[in-house]
């Protein structure tokens, strides 16, 4: 029976409006809709044939298959709606227009996906095939970026820790090379996130610090576990602190306590469980 019923996309109210929605501009009403109804927009009917004719626009959508609409335009898709660049097929691209808008219309499946107002997506495959080529392409360079750092030990231990992983639970270079390249490749967004955010060295620094226990983070603050001294409101305020001459006697301090703290063994993470009758 689902898959041969018909749902439809109706008319709807523009967001806190009395308004009949188009999904278009009143530029674009007026560009358009004298070809379908027939009157100048000049006419003092116009609004109001637009008004009706939206009132009544039923755009009926298959349970299954769905409905494809031409929406490319004459001269160039890649330019925008004008008198030389009409739609190729004028009710096809309204009624697209028109369901874009809509609140139970999702822009993806992704978008869709778990939420309860929308009831239908639009599936654009240029779009999927535009996703899967940034994908590549942020696999590319998060994979060029992980070629660069391999050739440098401390590097890697860098971009590992601000990755969160603590490089002291690889017992060699080898094991933590390996779990860089799985983050370059299965996390490539976050992976040349992390690099574009500069000060890779300061940062892994306090990183290092904290997993350590050199460092303590309380909600924003970075203190000093020892002296409970205020490092830094914020992380950027402790990035700033870092890079403080004046504070170079306090650094050298904090650094010669990490490198007694990084020769010590990690101490297994608790793993909690529960139990209940």
């Amino acid at each position: 029976m689902f898959s041969m019923a018909k749902v439809s996309i109706g008319s709807f109210y523009e967001k806190n409006s009395i308004r009949i929605a188009s999904g278009l501009s009143f530029d674009e009403e007026e560009l358009l809709l004298p070809l379908i109804l027939d009157v100048p927009a000049t006419d003092r009917d116009f609004r109001k044939k637009v008004s009706e004719f939206y009132q009544d626009i039923d755009t009926d959508v298959p349970y299954e298959a769905g409905i494809k609409l031409e929406i490319g335009l004459k001269k160039s898709n890649e330019k925008e709606l004008a008198k030389d660049n009409l739609p190729l097929e004028i009710m096809e691209y309204l009624r697209y227009r028109h369901a874009i808008k809509h609140p139970k219309v999702a822009l993806s499946k992704d978008l869709a996906n778990g939420n309860s107002m929308k009831e239908f997506y639009v599936f654009d495959p240029k779009n999927v095939q535009a996703k899967n080529t940034k994908r590549n392409e942020e696999k590319d360079a998060a994979m060029q970026i992980y070629l660069e750092m391999k050739q440098e030990a401390g590097k890697v231990d860098m971009m590992l820790t601000l990755l969160g992983i603590d490089p002291r639970e690889f017992s060699n270079d080898d094991l933590r090379l390996e779990a860089l390249r799985q983050q370059a490749e299965n996390n490539a967004t976050r992976f040349i996130g992390v690099k574009e955010e500069g000060e890779l060295e300061v940062r892994y620094w306090i990183g290092s610090m904290v997993n350590t226990g050199v460092l303590k983070p309380i909600g924003n603050k970075y203190t000093d576990a020892e002296t409970k001294a205020i490092i830094g409101n914020s992380l950027e305020e402790t990035i700033a602190f870092f890079k403080d001459e004046d504070n170079s006697d306090k650094i050298t301090v904090l650094k010669a306590l990490l490198q007694e703290a990084l020769k010590k063994p990690i101490v297994p993470k608790k793993r909690m469980t529960q139990v209940t009758k």
